[in-house]
C-alpha cells in the first residue's frame, strides 16, 4: 500500500488542494469534519452497513486503524492524504497531533440505522457475511489522490 498525495497548490498566497467528486469511487452525499479533538482521543470506532466514507486528513496527523473482519491495518494521514473505506469497515481515528483536522466525505445522509457501534456485534455480522455472500474481500484502505487529471 503506497501513499499518495491529493493535488495541492502552493504560491504565496498560500495553498489550495481541491477535491474532484468525478474521482471519487462515490457520489458525496453528505460531509462532516472533525476539529478541536484532544490529542490521544480515538474518534470513529464504528463500521457502517452500506455507507462508504473518504477520510482526508486536513491538518496535523491521524492514525486511522482498519478492520475489515479478517485483516487489520494502520495508516498514518498527513495532510492532504485520503483513504477510501468501503462498507463494513470497522474504523478508529486517532488524533495524534494538536489542531488535527479531519473531512469526512459520504456516500448517504445521516442515517443512525446504518451505524454498527458494537464491536462485537460488527464482528459476528461480518463473519456471517463473509461466510454466506462472499469471500473475504482485500483490507480496505487504498490510499489515493485526487490527481484532477
Amino acid at each position: 500500500m503506497s501513499k499518495k498525495h491529493n493535488k495541492v497548490y502552493q504560491d504565496s498566497r498560500g495553498t489550495l488542494c481541491p477535491i474532484d467528486f468525478e474521482e471519487l469511487p462515490f457520489q458525496p452525499r453528505h460531509a462532516f469534519y472533525t476539529t478541536n479533538v484532544p490529542v490521544g482521543e480515538i474518534r470513529g470506532k464504528h463500521a457502517h452497513h452500506k455507507c462508504e466514507q473518504v477520510l482526508i486528513c486536513l491538518q496535523g496527523i491521524i492514525v486511522v486503524t482498519l478492520y475489515d473482519g479478517k485483516d487489520k491495518n494502520r495508516v498514518t494521514l498527513l495532510p492532504n492524504q485520503s483513504i477510501h473505506l468501503p462498507p463494513l469497515v470497522w474504523s478508529e481515528q486517532h488524533f495524534t497531533k494538536e489542531n488535527s483536522i479531519l473531512l469526512v466525505l459520504s456516500s448517504m445522509t445521516y442515517d443512525e440505522r446504518d451505524y454498527i457501534r458494537d464491536y462485537n456485534i460488527f464482528k459476528e455480522i461480518i463473519n456471517e457475511h463473509r461466510c454466506t455472500i462472499a469471500p473475504p474481500r482485500s483490507i480496505a484502505g487504498e490510499l489515493f489522490s485526487y490527481s484532477g487529471n
